[in-house]
């Protein structure tokens, strides 16, 4: 015997299980979307990376006592923001040099 399933009857299961994936994903992405956050992030500053190369504008992240993050970072990410707009930023030049 052969069972048939209507029309309405398989839209309303399959919307009712794709409603309640949406939610979870939603949770699943929630976590996901936000990034890290950081305990100080350093805006806009001219960067010299110690290796030779031109200095570019970046911004820095720090947590921890140490770069985790250097790129375009938004400003919220950071517990603390440092606006270095016209200042030179020489990230690690204190470890720089070692024997």
């Amino acid at each position: 015997m052969r069972r048939t399933l209507s029309r309405r009857a398989f839209l309303k299961t399959t919307s009712a299980a794709a409603v309640s994936g949406i939610g979870g994903c939603g949770l699943l992405l929630k976590g996901c979307s936000t990034g890290k956050n950081y305990a100080v992030v350093i805006k806009d500053g001219l960067l010299y990376d110690g290796r030779g190369g031109e200095p570019f504008k970046a911004d820095i992240a720090i947590s921890g006592g140490t770069i985790q993050d250097i790129g375009r970072i938004p400003a919220a990410r950071g517990k603390t923001v440092i606006d270095a707009s016209e200042m030179s930023v020489c990230p690690g030049f204190i470890d720089v040099h070692d024997h």
